[in-house]
This record gives structure tokens, sequence and C-alpha cells, in this order.
């Protein structure tokens, strides 16, 4: 059994779906299943382990351990996490096995507690070329070929040869030589693939997107609007119904059909209702499908950026915020179109704009935002914590009286709750510090979100972050601001965190200064002066650690 996890899929999801898979493949699982759903509510991720997975596969008494797969790990934000939490059944191999493939090496990759799971790391080394033959040999003849034209013997060889052992080659062909909505027979797109494809592996790849790209959208005006659907459907958070999409993205819905179409020739996976329903695409392409597209040179027609993408999809939902008929919370979010703007508005604004000042307030965003009257915010911000929270018993009615309040009151109640509200946390404090330039609360909230994600993560991406927006929050509590010495603090934490993860002397040496500065702001008979004297301490240790390995030869 196996699963592939969304980019902003938690953990306790995966672990869940899993549990599901489980019991679809087993039911004599499904009772356990059922008692961790009771048992293991907000509690801790082994919990939901030993309550989903290692329990439901133990009372199915299997002589050996049954083997779990989970693809292409590295795609999904918060496997640093699930991977950590594998460390619990590190003496259960004999119940329960994971085989996890990732692009990254584990022992290398500085997630964080690695050392401590139980694993075997493996290269996976191109398909061999008799398994591509016989790949190919099995779904070529799946292939609806026109006036009893096929594939010979020799096009299967050289077929094999391009391929250079990469399965998502092999796939990506077989979908372009069964789409049904083609212009051309098979044997045209096979002689083309064949006439124009110079190189194979990795490099043929690229030249492969590339040409399946210009044989669907040939013309100019459809190599106008596929950026605009292709883009959209790269930062979509859930998936939509295609009339629903077409609205999101102001494009006519027969524009959207004739591109959703095309664009299953490339697909490599078939989530259930993709005709009508249109997907992220993370979940219906390629990861190197989707590097390749945003890797494409600015001036190409088919470049798309991830950033104008959020930028245009923010400012559709911000234009929709006014017009959102007069219904009740459960009827509105019963529409897709509508739950999706309540949900993600924030989401999309962070990510397509920028955060400083400056440019902020020369967007349209900006100015769209300040034109929204009070009731109309609201109005949403209640929305937006009723589908968040679509269990709750009241539904909260927000009063503030400015859009930045009602972001951080949004933020106050996300952070009460026991559940992973990270992303949406952060988006609301994003947009916050755009609002609020000086907000100090606002921008030492967003750097702690940052920070925590780091620590969870290891991701040295995330410390960054956290620096640079706890920097910005030491400006705006100057000597004596009572909550001074809290950024000093923690922007030194950060910073050894940073050093931590790459081993960089600057970060170290500002740790230390941020460090000495909170010291000397707590006079002997402080309540924190210990934890600054230890921080200090700590960091201090390093340096001279660094220095003595510098000086070894």
């Amino acid at each position: 059994m196996g699963v592939v996890p969304t980019d902003t899929t938690g953990a306790e999801t995966v672990i869940k779906t899993l549990a599901h898979e489980l019991g679809n493949i087993h039911p004599r699982a499904i009772p356990k299943i059922v008692e961790a759903i009771s048992q293991c509510h907000a509690t801790s991720l082994e919990n939901h382990l030993e309550g989903y997975i290692l329990e439901p596969v133990r009372s199915l008494r299997h002589p050996g351990p049954l083997i779990i797969i989970v693809d292409a790990i590295d795609e999904w934000q918060d496997h640093p996490r699930f991977i950590k939490s594998l460390a619990h059944l590190n003496s259960e191999s004999a119940i329960v096995k994971f085989i996890i493939t990732s692009r990254m090496n584990p022992r290398t990759s500085r997630l964080p507690d690695i050392d401590k799971v139980s694993m075997h790391a493996y290269s996976l080394l191109p398909v061999s070329t008799g398994t591509m033959k016989v790949y190919f040999d099995k779904h070529l003849a799946t292939v609806l070929w026109v006036d009893g034209r096929r594939a010979s013997a020799a096009d299967v060889n050289k077929l094999v040869d391009l391929s250079g052992g990469l399965p998502v080659w092999a796939s990506t062909v077989i979908s372009m030589l069964s789409q049904p909505y083609s212009k051309l027979t098979p044997h045209e797109i096979l002689s083309g693939i064949l006439a124009r494809q110079e190189v194979g592996g990795s490099e043929g790849l690229t030249e492969l997107y590339g040409n399946a790209l210009l044989r669907l959208f040939p013309t100019l005006a459809a190599q106008m609007y596929l950026p605009q659907y292709m883009g959209a459907m790269l930062v979509l958070q859930e998936p939509l119904p295609l009339t629903e999409f077409s609205k999101l993205i102001e494009l006519p819905p027969h524009l959207v059909m004739c591109i959703h179409l095309a664009l299953s020739a490339i697909q490599t996976r078939s989530p259930h209702d993709s005709e009508n329903i249109v997907h992220p695409a993370s979940t219906r392409f390629h990861l190197s499908f989707l590097e390749y597209i945003q890797a494409i040179p600015a001036q190409d027609p088919f470049a798309i950026s991830a950033f104008d993408s959020h930028s245009a999809v923010g400012l559709t939902c911000l234009n929709l915020i006014t017009t959102l008929p007069s219904m009740s919370s459960n009827q509105i979010l019963a529409v897709p179109l509508y739950r999706y703007v309540v949900k993600h508005l924030l989401f999309h604004v962070s990510h397509g704009t920028k955060r400083s000042h400056d440019e902020w307030v020369k967007t349209p965003h900006c100015s769209t935002l300040l034109a929204i009257p009070i009731g109309a915010l609201q109005r949403w911000a209640t929305l937006f914590l009723a589908a968040l929270f679509p269990e709750a018993e009241e539904v909260m009615v927000m009063e503030k009286q400015d859009m930045l309040s009602i972001l951080m009151e949004i933020r106050d109640n996300l952070n009460e709750d026991s559940g992973d509200h990270w992303v949406s946390q952060v988006a609301c404090l994003e947009v916050a510090v755009r609002l609020g330039s000086d907000c100090d609360r606002a921008w030492y909230n967003l750097g702690w979100c940052y920070d925590k994600m780091g620590e969870r993560t290891g991701s040295p991406k995330m410390f960054e972050q956290a620096v640079s927006i706890y920097r910005r929050a030491l400006e705006l509590r100057p000597v004596p601001h009572p909550n001074r010495i809290l950024v000093l603090n923690n922007l030194g934490i950060v910073l050894r965190s940073l050093y931590e993860c790459g081993d960089d002397v600057d970060a170290l040496n500002e740790a230390i200064s941020h460090h000495r500065d909170a010291l000397a702001l707590q006079p002997a008979t402080h309540p924190d002066r210990g934890m600054s004297l230890n921080n200090l301490g700590e960091c201090t240790l390093y340096s001279l650690f660094a220095q003595w390995r510098h000086q070894c030869p």
C-alpha cells in the first residue's frame, strides 16, 4: 500500500490517509482504526502512528511485516516531522516497514533527529532496458491506433533508448499517445517524438515537455491562455469544479475546458473526477514538469511565475469578497468558489505581493483591500473562522473596526487552538505586516511562526525568514521597550540554529552579540538573566569549537 502526500498535507492527515488505505486493503484492521479516531484526536504524531498504523497492522497477525510505500516525500512540506516520528517504530520492523522515495539523501539532509531513525538508504538506479521494453510493449498495446498502424519493434527500441531508464519519460510518452482529444493520430504523435527527440534521460525529459507543449498549444492564441490557466493550477490550494475555476481565473468555461483536456495528455496522475474538476497541479503532474514550466525564460510564451499567479488569484479573491451573497455561513461555504475565496484569500495575497511596505502600497491588492467596507471584512473574517472550525458550537462574530486588528484577532484564535494552523497563521500575519508595517507584535509573531517551523523541519529557509523578520521586530522595539529582551533572545537562538544548518560563522557571531545585548538589559535580580547567561554561554562554546575546528589541520 502507498500514498503520495501533497505539499500542504499535514503529517496527521497523511497518517490517517495511510490508515484509510490500510482499511480498504485489509478490512480486518478497521476496528482498530475506528478506535484510533476517538483516542488519537489532538495527540502527538507518535500516538497517531501507534493508533492508526501499528495497532491495526498488529491486529492482522501477518507472518511478516506490512510494507507501506510513501512516494516523493520531499515534495511535501511537513515531511521532516513525519520522518522524525518514524523513530517511534524502530523496534517494530517485524510488524511494519516503510519504503520512502525522495530526491534527497536522508543521511546528509540535516533533518531534525534523522540519526535516531533506523533506516537504510539506497540510490534508485535507472530502470533496466528489459523492464522499459516490457513497459512500452504493454502500454503501447492499449493505445487506440488508427488504420492499423502500430509502433514497430524499431520504434520501441528507440523509445527505450531515449527514456534513459526514466519511468516518468516513458509514462509521459504513453499519456501523449493515449490523448483522446488530439487532432493528430497516435502514429503521427509517435513519429514527431522520435523525429524531434535528440537526447534521452533527464535532458530528454525537458525536450519532451517542450515539444509536447508546442504540439498541444500550436497557435499564439492557445499559448496566450495556457500560462493563466496553468499558473493558477500551480498555486491552487484545493480542487474546484471546472466552472468555478474559470471564474477564479476569469477565463470563459469553454477555454478552460479546452486547456484542461489538452493538458491531460501529459499528466502522470488522474485524481477522481478529474474530467470536471481542476486539481492542484502537484496532484496531476510530475514534479519535473512543474519545475520545467517554472524554469522557462520569462520571454517564452509558456513561462509561468508562481508569484504572478498568486498575485492574480489573490486580487480576484479580494474583488469577490464584496460580492458574497446574503446567505448563512453554511450556505456560503457550501459554494466551492466562495469557500475557496474565504479560506485562501490571505494565502494568495501573501504569496503574490512583496513584504516591503513601499512595494505593498503600490499594488492593486493594497488599494482594493483598503476600499473594502469594514462590514464586508468583518463578515469575511467570521466566514474564515467558520471554514477553519466547522465543528465549532458557536460562530465567532468579528467586531474589530480595521483589517489589521481583524487579522491579529484571527491569529490569536488560531494560536489558541490545538490544531496545526501554521499556514493560516503565517498568511494572516504576512498580510498584517503589510498593512501595519510598524506593528511590532505582528512582526514578532510572524518571526515566531517561521522560527517554530524551522525547528520542526530543520529548514534553513525558515530560519532565514525568522531572522529577517525578528530584525524588523527589533527595530520596532528600541530601548527601553519592555519586550526588546524577548526579541533579542529569540533572534540569537534562531541565528545559532542557522549556524547549525550550515556552519555560518557570521550568524553565530551575530547571535553572540544579541545575547550580550539581552544580558546587558537584565540586572542581577532579573528573573530571566539566567536564561540569557545560558544562551550566551552556549553560543560562545559553539564559537570556540568553530575556531578550533578551523585551526585543526
